[in-house]
């Protein structure tokens, strides 16, 4: 995956250095050739994790760092494969976007836009056409940086771990920190009060 906050594009080079990595470690392993097949996707930053205050990437930036990985794999034999960028910004539309989004997709429904997730379906335009007549700017939804105290359109669905809690781990991320295994360590992310899982269970599950 590409597209996270603080990526360069060596990091992106580094997917194509393990891609090649493994096909060696495969073929020490079988004593053969073997077929590696990778798909490279963009982050969205999906509500209710910890990416959920950043931007979307640009297609430019994607782009580039997906054709650093496709010179890098040149040659090596390994399949690749990625989304077009148009359908995963359509998806950040729907996936970050408030109550207006309800107007936009009646309007893109009436012009035509059915069946979305097929490929051979999806029509952008359709979808551009609709902000547009509805007088919404998708770049709301997908390349804006939110602010940490902003009132999101999803905070009313409380999914059992704390908005705090995820804050901290976006700016543990920025930070290259790790979290440790839950199982062996609380964080208090708030999962355990929402469902009533006790720490002991989940040392049990960890062994």
């Amino acid at each position: 995956m590409v597209g996270f906050p603080g990526e360069s594009f060596d990091d992106a080079e580094r997917i194509a250095d393990l891609c090649l990595q493994v096909k060696q470690v495969a073929k020490s392993k079988l004593n053969k050739s073997v077929n590696i097949h990778i798909s490279i996707n963009t982050l969205i930053p999906k509500p209710h994790t910890p990416f959920q205050w950043v931007p979307m990437e640009t297609e430019a930036a994607v782009q580039e760092k997906i054709d650093l990985i496709r010179l890098k794999l040149k040659k090596s034999g390994i399949k690749m494969d990625w989304p077009d960028y148009q359908e995963s910004l359509f998806e950040s539309w729907t996936s970050r976007g408030d109550r207006r989004i309800s107007q936009v997709i009646h309007s893109a429904w009436k012009n035509g836009a059915k069946f979305d997730a097929w490929h051979d379906y999806f029509k952008i335009e359709i979808w551009k056409n609709a902000f547009e007549e509805c007088g919404i700017n998708p770049d709301f939804y997908s390349y804006r940086n939110r602010y940490e105290d902003e009132i999101f359109p999803w905070d009313h669905i409380y999914t059992g771990v704390s908005k705090i809690f995820l804050l901290n781990e976006y700016k543990k991320s920025l930070q290259g920190e790790l979290t440790s295994d839950c199982r062996y360590q609380c964080h208090a992310c708030g999962i355990q009060t929402c469902y009533g899982i006790r720490c002991d269970e989940l040392r049990h599950q960890a062994v």
